[in-house]
């Protein structure tokens, strides 16, 4: 028998969400127009059926046996589930179950709301497969006589803005560098992030002064961004011979510099990638020996990390996800950590 909703009835005819509503015996008595659109089903062909015709077949006994217990017991049960259309497609809802009771606790009905999250889904595991394409772009942490690179990459979300890189050249006397933060998350800046990155490599080993290669890219990265977006960089090589780090920013305000044991607060200038056409970056050089260390970051790490004075680099070597764990974060987190033998 179909239950007298009155004035409800109204609300769930105009829902865009799917309804069923079954008697205390599971058998359909009402469906709103969305669950048709959503199913392909009509009320006739579906009144006095148990709600198991929409199974999908990839959910196992045991899946329904604790939904239903969860119920009985607790009155709902909300949570993702494949379902199978009168098509025979199958789709992935968000189902929210409950039990309707009486004045003395008995159920007389169960209602079920339900949206069709397919694409969502799709949408979500695209954005995965991104975020671990990404990861495995960024170069591994590195050991030699020379040097020793600690880099952290933690993304706010599955993808990220942040990215960073280095290389040798040929005579492995110079190792060249870059860091780069766009602002923002999401798709959008992931692809944003990938269109900086080809110009950075494109850069990375041709030879030009780094502040000559942060011009360039930022005049082609003025293309790429719109008026409110932009990215923050930093160039570096150190030169092993010479003893010399160069280094050029735009919009990175600081890295850490640790001499002697010591740690400093390296201040940066330099105007944002994307801001000016034609900005001009200067470069600076300070010189560095056996046992310093240097730590460029993005800001949403930088924002983290203690005071210099009360700053490890041993800590950030050797618990930089702890580190980075420790807070909760609305911003990407990526550093790379050089570290002179």
């Amino acid at each position: 028998m179909k239950p007298d909703l009155s004035v409800s009835q109204l609300i769930l005819e105009q829902s865009s969400d799917g309804v069923i509503i079954t008697n205390d015996r599971a058998e359909i008595c009402y469906i709103n127009p969305t669950f048709t659109r959503m199913t392909g089903y009509r009320l006739e062909e579906v009144m006095g059926e148990n709600p198991r015709i929409l199974q999908s077949g990839i959910h196992d006994t045991q899946f329904y046996i604790e939904m239903w217990k969860e119920v009985k017991s607790n009155g709902k049960w909300e949570g993702e589930i494949w379902n199978k259309r009168k098509s025979g497609e199958i789709y992935l809802e968000w189902l929210s179950f409950r039990s309707i009771r009486d004045q003395d606790g008995k159920t007389i009905y169960y209602i079920a709301i339900f949206r069709d999250i397919t694409e969502q889904d799709r949408v979500r595991r695209d954005v995965f497969l991104t975020g671990q394409l990404q990861r495995k772009m960024l170069p591994a942490n590195f050991r030699n006589h020379q040097v020793a690179i600690q880099t952290l990459y933690t993304p706010a979300r599955y993808v990220s803005g942040d990215f960073f890189d280095y290389r040798w050249n040929v005579d492995r006397t110079i190792l060249s560098g870059y860091l780069f933060d766009v602002m923002g998350n999401g798709l959008a800046t992931a692809l944003q992030s990938i269109s900086l990155r080809v110009l950075f490599e494109q850069m990375i080993s041709n030879g030009l002064p780094i502040h000559a290669k942060l011009n360039w890219i930022n005049q082609q990265a003025f293309q790429l961004f719109s008026e409110d977006t932009f990215a923050a960089a930093i160039f570096f090589a150190f030169d092993f011979k010479k003893k010399i780090l160069s280094y050029s920013s735009a919009g990175i305000p600081y890295f850490l510099y640790q001499q002697n044991g010591q740690i400093q607060k390296m201040k940066v200038a330099g105007l944002f990638l994307g801001l000016l056409e034609n900005a001009q970056f200067d470069c600076e050089q300070i010189s560095f020996d056996s046992g310093d260390s240097f730590f460029f970051m993005s800001d949403g790490l930088f924002e983290v990390l203690p005071p210099p004075s009360e700053l490890s680099f041993d800590r950030i070597l050797n618990n930089t996800e702890n580190l980075v764990q420790q807070n909760k974060h609305v911003d990407d987190r990526s550093g790379l950590c050089v570290q002179i033998n």
